[in-house]
């Protein structure tokens, strides 16, 4: 399975703590429309779900190894897009 760069940095901001749409939006300094498109692929992907505006990831074990390391390695995004 591939990751846009897109992807992995909405993926890094949900290690963040930023979970609502705006605030990945306000963090990437993209539109929400942008971000949406985003989380709408990871979802096809089931690697999150969307409830009620927030962004919730799938408990799936290669997704909680991904989102420790872009939590504890800074600009590994950079790497694996």
């Amino acid at each position: 399975m591939e990751l846009t760069k897109g992807e992995l940095l909405v993926l890094e901001q949900i290690t963040k703590g930023n979970k609502s749409l705006k605030k990945i939006a306000v963090a990437l300094k993209k539109s929400k429309q942008q971000i949406y498109v985003y989380v709408k692929n990871l979802k096809n992907k089931s690697l999150i779900e969307l409830i009620d505006g927030n962004v919730e990831p799938e408990k799936v074990p290669h997704l909680s190894l991904l989102l420790q390391l872009l939590s504890k390695i800074p600009n590994l995004t950079l790497v694996l897009e």
